[in-house]
């Protein structure tokens, strides 16, 4: 049989970064803690036993320990893979990060398609003013749709973000009455989901409960009647 080129194949004496580590599926995680316990592994199909180099990075958009609560993640691989946790904040509070990230994404794309494209001050100010729910993913995106979307330079029409309305601003709406509380927080829940693009641990932190509750209270409402 002939052996498959794994991840860690191609990573040998490299670094293999493991993104989104909490969402791999948990026997998953078994199995790759013991690989970074004992350094070896068997590539699929085959019975020959091979030995790990790498340098490991891995990452998650988690807290990590609402993770372990939660049993999204192994507490043993957490400690294995957590020699020098690194928290690294939202776009937002990363000051001029924000702008240089624009520059490097439309220099990127100007060199993929050989163009001279530039971004104006009054863009990048708009840019700065953004909150950036969607961090440096979402950032990305939106300097490619201005990108397509100017002809020679970006300006503040080009940059399209969405805005998310602050429920607690002078602007909120009234709360009807007559309306059981239990449907009123099924709302307030379901609303704040979608704002997050479906990220349960920015809604937690923004409805102020935990990970944990948001979850039982989920499937709760799951089984209620419509």
């Amino acid at each position: 049989q002939n052996d498959r080129s794994g991840v860690f194949d191609k990573a040998k004496g490299g670094t293999l970064f493991l993104d989104e580590v909490t969402e791999m599926p948990l026997d998953m995680q078994v199995k790759f803690l013991r690989v970074l316990e004992s350094n070896e592994y068997k590539p699929v199909g085959s019975d020959k036993v091979k030995y790990a180099d790498v340098q490991l990075i891995s990452a998650t958009n988690r807290d990590p320990n609402e993770a372990i609560q939660d049993e999204h993640l192994r507490t043993d691989l957490y400690f294995r893979l957590a020699h020098f946790p690194i928290n690294v904040t939202p776009l937002r509070e990363r000051g001029t990060d924000i702008t240089g990230l624009a520059k490097h994404f439309l220099i990127y794309r100007n060199s993929e398609e050989n163009t001279t494209k530039s971004i104006s001050d009054s863009a990048l100010l708009k840019i700065e003013q953004h909150s950036w729910p969607g961090n440096v993913r979402e950032l990305k995106h939106v300097i490619e749709r201005a990108y397509l979307l100017a002809e020679q330079t970006i300006e503040p029409e080009h940059i399209v973000v969405e805005e998310i309305s602050n429920q607690s601003s002078h602007e909120s709406h009234e709360v009807p009455a007559g309306i059981p509380l239990e449907k009123i927080e099924q709302q307030a829940i379901q609303n704040t989901l979608e704002q997050n693009e479906g990220k349960k641990s920015d809604t937690a932190k923004q409805l102020g409960i935990s990970v944990k509750t948001l979850y039982n209270k989920l499937d709760k409402y799951n089984t209620l009647p419509d």
